[in-house]
């Protein structure tokens, strides 16, 4: 799936997209984002254009992309959007 740039991603692979813009107001989302950059585990795929999601994959990568979270989730396959369900109704309990 591309997210923006040069980055594709296998579906398979994707843990969670979130909105930039409203997960980042959170103390623990910006350390987490803070800590992956110092890692060297967050690739920056928005040039120049303003980030508006990023996702977290299996790998424990994040990447950061100028295309929005609908976007995003209308790109995945449908078996793909459902795993992906599957896996946040899972975090949530």
């Amino acid at each position: 799936m591309h997210i923006g740039g040069d980055a594709v991603l296998q579906t398979d692979e994707i843990i969670g997209i979130f909105d930039f813009d409203s997960a980042s107001r959170g103390r623990g989302t910006l350390d987490f984002l803070k800590r992956r950059e110092k890692s060297g585990r967050l690739i920056q795929s928005h040039g120049d254009a303003m980030p508006r999601s990023f996702t977290l994959t299996a790998s424990d990568m994040v990447y950061i992309s100028p295309v929005t979270t609908e976007t995003l989730h209308k790109r995945l396959t449908p078996s793909a959007h459902q795993a992906l369900e599957t896996e946040k109704k899972a975090w949530i309990r």
